[in-house]
């Protein structure tokens, strides 16, 4: 869990790839260094162009993944889970808002 409560995008992203790389030991892997030098070219143009040109780039670059369907797939993949969670949060991931 990462509280980002405080936190820049920046800072957030950096956060984010550093706990990946502290589970995964990503730190060698060439994708993984050239994802963390764009932070703050991609947040800038994010502030620049705005939300909505980020999520039409994505989705023309068939990177955008649609939040119910991650949500779908957790909840697929990961029901013992799903049924620890608070019952607010359990009514999100089984569609009972």
């Amino acid at each position: 869990m990462i509280d980002n409560s405080t936190s820049s995008i920046q800072i957030e992203l950096k956060e984010f790839f550093e706990a990946l790389d502290a589970q995964y030991r990503l730190h060698e892997d060439p994708l993984f260094q050239k994802m963390l030098s764009k932070i703050d070219k991609e947040v800038d143009l994010f502030w620049a162009k705005g939300k909505d040109y980020l999520l039409e780039y994505l989705k023309k670059q068939d990177l955008y993944y649609d939040p119910k369907e991650i949500i779908r797939d957790i909840t697929k993949e990961f029901p013992e889970d799903i049924i620890k969670f608070p019952s607010k949060v359990q009514a999100i991931f089984l569609g009972q808002k």
